[in-house]
């Protein structure tokens, strides 16, 4: 797997994940990750919005890490655009796993993603 992270100037983190999704992609992921969710807060959660286009399979140990991951009270709305059906269902199971105070959300559209997290903001970081 590789990955592109980087921060917009809209406060919202844009990350593009590519190809199959191993422990090793996972810890650099995890990696490349750190400052953004250093900066972030259970208050003022980090805002994400992730591409699936380009992704592939997920490793039982990257499921685990990523679920670990999701738990994370800094981890605020994210947006997922492009979602196969596997990541459709590794989503659904770490937000069932890690509760619905904020659900990651799947939309046909970037621009459809960006409203919904900008608008997450003005009401207190909840995705609906």
């Amino acid at each position: 797997m590789a990955h592109t992270i980087y921060m917009d100037d809209d406060g919202i983190l844009r990350v593009e994940i590519i190809g199959d999704i191993d422990e090793m992609a996972v810890r650099t992921f995890l990696k490349d990750l750190t400052p953004y969710l250093e900066q972030a807060t259970p208050e003022s959660p980090l805002r994400s919005l992730f591409d699936a286009r380009k992704s592939g399979r997920f490793s039982p140990v990257a499921r685990h890490l990523l679920t670990e991951l999701g738990g994370d009270p800094r981890i605020g709305p994210t947006a997922i655009i492009n979602a196969s059906r596997i990541v459709h269902v590794l989503v659904t199971f770490i937000t069932k796993v890690n509760g619905e105070q904020n659900p990651a959300r799947f939309f046909k559209s970037e621009q459809q993603a960006l409203a919904s997290l900008k608008a997450a903001e003005k009401r207190g970081y909840s995705v609906k």
